[in-house]
C-alpha cells in the first residue's frame, strides 16, 4: 500500500508542477501582451504629439511668411513713393561747407 501512495504523491506533485508552469506561462504571455499594448499605446500617442507639433509649427512659419510679405511689401511701396517724390535739401543754408584758410602763422623770433 505505500507504493500506492508514494505513486499517488508524486502524480499529484507532478500535476501541481504542472499547474504551476502553466500559470506562470500564461501570466507571463498576459503581462506580456499588456507590455505590448502600452507601448503600442505609448507609440501612437507620441505620434500624435509630434503631428500636432508639426502643424503648429507650419501655423507659425505660414504667419511669419505673411507677416514678412506684408513687411516686404510696405517696404516697396514705402521706397516707390520715397523715389517718386523731388529729393529736398536738407542742408541749413546759412551753413558753409567749404574749407576756410588759415591765417599764415609768424615765424619765433629767437
Amino acid at each position: 500500500m505505500p507504493e500506492i501512495k508514494d505513486r499517488a504523491q508524486g502524480t499529484w506533485g507532478l500535476m501541481m508542477l504542472l499547474m504551476f508552469l502553466f500559470g506562470g506561462t500564461v501570466g507571463y504571455i498576459a503581462r506580456d501582451v499588456r507590455a505590448d499594448e502600452e507601448i503600442k499605446r505609448a507609440a501612437s500617442d507620441a505620434r500624435l504629439e509630434v503631428q500636432q507639433t508639426t502643424l503648429e509649427t507650419f501655423q507659425r512659419l505660414e504667419r511669419a511668411g505673411q507677416a514678412l510679405v506684408r513687411g516686404v511689401s510696405a517696404t516697396a511701396e514705402s521706397t516707390r513713393a520715397a523715389v517718386g517724390q523731388p529729393a529736398q535739401s536738407r542742408t541749413d543754408q546759412g551753413l558753409s561747407t567749404q574749407a576756410k584758410p588759415e591765417p599764415p602763422k609768424k615765424p619765433d623770433s629767437r
